[in-house]
C-alpha cells in the first residue's frame, strides 16, 4: 500500500464526512478511517483538520492507529474497559506507562520524523 494511491472515495464522500463532523461536532466521525486503505484514512484527516482551522469547530474521531491520533489531533482521550485514563496533548498522553496501561502492550515510543509528534 502506498500514500500516494489516489483515494478510492467517492466523489463528495470525503466532503459530506467532515462537513457531518464539523456541523455536528456532538456526532463523533466514527472509525471513518477503520478498514479503509491508507489513501483514504489521510485524505478524511487532512479534510477535518482543514475544515477545523477555517471554521474553528470542534471535530471528534474515534482512532484506534496511535500514530494517526498523534499526527491529527490536538487533544488525545485514551480509554480502557469504557473508563477514561487520561486525556491531553499528544506529547502527553502517548507515553510507553500509558499505552502500556491502555493495551497490556509493551511499546517503545520514538519520535516521528516528519511532525515531532509521539509515533
Amino acid at each position: 500500500m502506498t500514500a500516494t494511491r489516489a483515494s478510492t472515495a467517492a466523489p463528495g464522500e470525503l466532503t459530506a464526512q467532515a462537513n457531518s463532523a464539523t456541523y455536528h461536532p456532538q456526532h463523533p466521525v466514527f472509525e471513518e478511517t477503520t478498514y479503509r486503505d491508507l489513501a483514504h484514512q489521510v485524505g478524511v484527516l487532512e479534510l477535518c483538520r482543514e475544515l477545523n482551522s477555517e471554521l474553528g469547530t470542534s471535530i471528534v474521531a474515534v482512532l484506534h492507529d496511535l500514530n494517526q491520533a498523534c499526527r491529527y489531533a490536538d487533544q488525545i482521550l485514551v480509554m480502557r474497559g469504557g473508563m477514561i485514563l487520561t486525556h491531553s496533548k499528544p506529547e502527553e498522553v502517548i507515553t510507553a506507562a500509558i499505552v502500556e496501561q491502555a493495551f497490556d502492550l509493551p511499546v517503545r515510543i520514538i519520535t516521528d520524523p516528519l511532525t515531532h509528534t509521539p509515533w
